[in-house]
């Protein structure tokens, strides 16, 4: 028996991201300009720490969604100190910025709701949108990438 997707999973539209690699792989030299995917490893110290973490048998429960209190101490500081933000803000980890964006949109929105997407977005906004059961609504830029126009607020 085949259990068909959700009705919300079928307006999302497919990734693109396969495609451009079945392209990449039929026609040898293709290059994607697609996501910023790196082709090397991290720096050894990052991959060093990583494994010490994991010997020392502590970070491989569950844990707080929003990351560890440590963890996001050390960016709040590191953003206040080097990039001068006001410290009164609390920091989310996440395991990446799509993650983020989806969890925003979750956190901000009910179904139906019109979500703003200025040109050029990247597809898994709208389709983050589109799986809350949200409505996106693209709104084109100038060259400075501001809003060309102004959106009328519905009721």
């Amino acid at each position: 028996m085949t259990i068909p997707p959700s009705r919300r999973l079928q307006v999302v539209q497919t990734p693109i991201m396969g495609y451009v690699q079945e392209l990449i792989g039929k026609y040898p030299g293709t290059i994607s300009l697609g996501q910023g995917v790196s082709h090397y490893g991290p720096p050894a110290a990052v991959a060093e720490a990583a494994a010490s973490a994991l010997r020392d048998g502590r970070h491989d429960r569950y844990g707080f969604v929003i990351g560890t209190t440590r963890l996001r101490s050390a960016i709040q500081q590191k953003l206040a100190e080097e990039n001068r933000l006001d410290p009164g803000y609390q920091v989310v980890v996440t395991a990446g910025s799509n993650m983020a964006f989806f969890e925003t949109i979750l956190a901000i929105s009910d179904p139906g709701d019109e979500i703003i997407l200025l040109r050029p977005y990247y597809f898994n906004h709208q389709m983050a949108a589109q799986m809350a059961n949200c409505v996106p609504v693209m709104v084109a830029t100038d060259d400075d990438y501001q809003p060309m126009s102004l959106l009328l607020i519905r009721p």
